[in-house]
């Protein structure tokens, strides 16, 4: 059984340091260990490569006693899978103490240079006490807070993501008075053009007015034209008329200056 996270029982005070205790006084009986996930390797198996975790500073979880040896390879089976164990986790595993092989294909085989692994150890194989395959359960107990660099990356990728938060506030606060400037600017521009259109209505007002005054005076002129030109053509027929009738009485015939020598 495998479970994400759990809260370690709680261990006996002691004091001092405790001795470190043998497995072998632990033959046969099954038990709560504790320790801390160090690294995952494998080896190799005939044609196929078995995937490995190894456990480092083993503790007895009753009494809190390391024992030894001090870490021990598993195989990676399902139920650390199960749990999500990653490296530097504290686990709690529960498991049977027992006789086992370890040595022609050790796990501890993944220590070795690149390119060695899986290939036979030069200790030979042996018999000893420690656990078997797979443990019982699986608990994580406590995550693993990460290595100094890991932590500086963290910090460095807030540092820069705050930098950048504060360099899109900046341009936020720029982009919020452009805005406003922007907005101040149209309501101006609509206000002028408000003002433009009152005026165009005041001129236009003024025109039509003034146009309807010189259509009036244009009609008044024409009418003063009209009775001119009908005076200068009643004046014009009347002198004609006397000029006419003048014309009609004939001459006047002056007395002849013999004539009052002749009738005298």
């Amino acid at each position: 059984m495998a479970s994400t996270l759990a809260s370690p029982r709680t261990r006996p005070q002691v004091r001092g340091p405790l001795r470190r205790m043998d497995l072998a006084a632990l033959h046969g009986e099954v038990h709560r260990f504790s320790g801390i996930v160090d690294r995952f390797g494998s080896f190799a198996c005939g044609e196929q490569t078995v995937p490995t975790i190894c456990i480092r500073s083993l503790r007895l979880e009753a009494s809190a006693a390391p024992v030894q040896p001090d870490h021990w390879w598993f195989p990676l089976r399902d139920i650390w899978s199960e749990a999500g164990v990653r490296a530097g986790d504290t686990v709690l595993f529960t498991a049977k103490v027992q006789r086992c092989s370890k040595g022609s294909l050790d796990p501890d085989a993944a220590d070795q240079p690149e390119g060695t692994r899986g290939r036979r150890c030069s200790r030979p194989r042996e018999q000893v006490i420690g656990f078997g395959r797979s443990p019982r359960s699986v608990v994580v107990t406590a995550r693993a807070i990460g290595s100094r660099a890991v932590v500086q990356e963290v910090l460095s990728e807030k540092a820069a993501i705050t930098r950048h938060l504060d360099v899109a506030r900046a341009e936020l606060e720029r982009s919020t008075q452009h805005r406003d400037a922007l907005l101040a600017d149209i309501q101006r521009l609509q206000d002028q053009l408000h003002e433009r259109d009152d005026r165009l209505a005041h001129n236009a007002q003024a025109i039509t007015r003034l146009l309807q005054r010189i259509q009036r005076r244009c009609h008044s002129a024409r009418r003063k034209a009209a009775l001119a030109a009908l005076l200068a053509l009643v004046v014009g027929l009347g002198g004609g008329l006397v000029i006419g009738s003048g014309i009609s009485g004939g001459p006047q015939q002056l007395p002849s200056p013999h004539w009052g020598q002749r009738r005298g």
